[in-house]
């Protein structure tokens, strides 16, 4: 199974889909790596209530034991990545990504 998923990224980095970044301290996956990875550990479940302050830009507070690099998800949803410093979730959603109007009242009409 392993060798079947890196076979998989691998085919994706020929045909050029970015899917995260080496770093210093750990890899970064983009959001569109991580939606590909289906990661099971580093993986961060938040609830409704933070998913509209990360889906706006904001960092969001954390008891999570996880330090570093993380995948952010709701339920179903892969929201991005992030890293976590001092019991907070550091967003890294690229500014361009984020849905700085939305408030909770468009949505619910």
């Amino acid at each position: 199974m392993f060798l079947h998923r890196l076979f998989q990224l691998r085919l994706l980095l020929l045909l050029g889909v970015y899917i995260g970044r080496i770093e210093e301290d750990g890899f970064r996956p983009s959001i569109e790596g991580a939606q590909l990875i289906r990661a099971v550990i580093n993986v961060i479940e938040i609830n409704d209530e933070e998913t509209w302050d990360w889906i706006r830009g904001f960092e969001i507070k954390t008891n999570s034991e996880t330090r570093g690099y993380v995948i952010i998800k709701n339920k179903e949803d892969t929201l991005g990545t992030g890293k976590v410093i001092n019991g907070k979730i550091w967003n890294y959603t690229p500014k361009e990504r984020r849905i700085k109007s939305l408030t909770k009242k468009l949505i619910n009409q």
